[in-house]
C-alpha cells in the first residue's frame, strides 16, 4: 500500500521541476528549417517625385508602385535604396542628379512595365543594381551620364518598345548590356557617343523598325548588329559614323518607307549591304563620304528606279569613279 502511494509523488516532484525550469513567457523556438517571414505586400498607388534622400523614405516600405517614380535633382541621394520594392507599373525617371553614383538598392526590382529612362547623371558608373528587371519596357533611354561606361544590368530586358535612345554617354563603349533585346519595333537612336566601338550587343534584334538613326559615334567600326533587322517604317539616318567602312549590317532590310540619308562618314566604301532593299518610299541622300564612290551611290539610285521608286535624289561631294 505504502508504494502505491510513493509512485504519484516522484511523478508529482518530477513534473514540478521541469516546470520551473521552463519560463512560461518563452516563446516556442523556431524549427532551424523554417523559412523567415516575406516582407509583406505593400502596394502603393501615388506618383511619386524623389528630389532627396528624405522624399525616398516615403517608399521604403512599398514593394510594388503602380504609378510612375521620378527621381530628379536630389544631391543626396548618392544610391537609389528601395529594397523593398518589387514591381513597378507604371515608368521609372532617373535624372539629372549629380551625385548618384549606383542603383544598387533596386537590386529587388524585376518589373517595370512603362519606360526606363536613365538621363544627365554625371557621377553615376553602374546600373547593376537593375539585374533582376526581367521582360519588356515601353521605352528605354540612356542619356548623357558622363561616367557610364556600361550596361550591364540590363541583360534581362526583352524590348525597348517605342524608343530604344543611346546618347550621349561620354565614356559608354559597348551596348552589351542590351544582349537581351530581341525587338525594338519603334525608334533606335545611337548618337552622340565619342567612345562607343562595337554595338554588338543589339545582335539579338529581329524584325522591323520605324527609324534607325546613328549619328557622331567616330569611334564605332560597324553595324553588323543589325543584321536581323527587315524593314524600316520611317527611316534611315548615318552620320558622321567616321570608321564604318560598309553598311553590310543592312543585309535583310527590303523596304525603306521614307527617306535614306548617309552623309559624313569618311571611311565608307561601298554599298553593298543595301542589295535586298527594293522599296524606298521617301527620297535619297548621299553626300560627302569621301571615300565611296559616287557610282555606287547612282547605281543604287538607278536600281531603286528601275523597280518603280519617284523619289528625289541628293548625291555628291563623293568619291570620284
Amino acid at each position: 500500500m505504502q508504494k502505491r502511494q510513493i509512485l504519484p509523488l516522484v511523478l508529482a516532484a518530477a513534473l514540478a521541476a521541469m516546470s520551473a525550469c521552463t519560463d512560461p513567457a518563452d516563446p516556442p523556438s523556431a524549427s532551424p528549417d523554417a523559412a523567415p517571414d516575406a516582407t509583406p505586400a505593400v502596394v502603393c498607388s501615388e506618383n511619386y517625385t524623389i528630389r532627396s534622400n528624405a522624399d525616398l523614405q516615403v517608399l521604403a516600405s512599398c514593394t510594388e508602385v503602380t504609378s510612375y517614380i521620378v527621381i530628379m535633382e536630389a544631391a543626396d541621394i548618392v544610391s537609389v535604396d528601395l529594397p523593398n520594392l518589387t514591381s513597378l507599373r507604371g515608368s521609372l525617371e532617373i535624372r539629372d542628379n549629380p551625385n548618384l553614383e549606383n542603383l544598387d538598392g533596386l537590386s529587388n526590382l524585376a518589373v517595370i512595365t512603362g519606360q526606363l529612362q536613365i538621363a544627365h547623371n554625371p557621377a553615376l558608373t553602374s546600373i547593376e543594381g537593375l539585374a533582376a528587371v526581367k521582360g519588356p519596357l515601353s521605352r528605354l533611354v540612356i542619356q548623357d551620364n558622363d561616367a557610364l561606361a556600361s550596361l550591364r544590368g540590363l541583360e534581362g530586358v526583352t524590348s525597348a518598345g517605342e524608343r530604344l535612345n543611346i546618347q550621349g554617354n561620354a565614356v559608354l563603349t559597348d551596348l552589351d548590356g542590351l544582349a537581351g533585346i530581341t525587338s525594338a519595333d519603334g525608334h533606335i537612336s545611337i548618337t552622340s557617343s565619342p567612345a562607343l566601338t562595337n554595338i554588338d550587343g543589339l545582335s539579338n534584334l529581329r524584325g522591323p523598325v520605324q527609324v534607325l538613326y546613328l549619328s557622331g559615334n567616330p569611334e564605332l567600326v560597324d553595324i553588323d548588329a543589325f543584321a536581323g533587322v527587315t524593314s524600316i517604317g520611317e527611316y534611315l539616318y548615318l552620320d558622321e559614323l567616321a570608321k564604318i567602312t560598309d553598311v553590310d549590317g543592312l543585309g535583310q532590310i527590303t523596304s525603306i518607307a521614307e527617306d535614306i540619308t548617309i552623309i559624313d562618314n569618311p571611311g565608307l566604301t561601298n554599298l553593298d549591304g543595301l542589295d535586298a532593299l527594293t522599296s524606298l518610299g521617301g527620297d535619297l541622300k548621299i553626300f560627302r563620304n569621301q571615300a565611296l564612290p559616287e557610282c555606287m551611290a547612282t547605281t543604287l539610285e538607278d536600281r531603286l528606279k528601275s523597280a518603280g521608286w519617284t523619289g528625289s535624289t541628293t548625291i555628291f561631294g563623293n568619291q570620284d569613279c
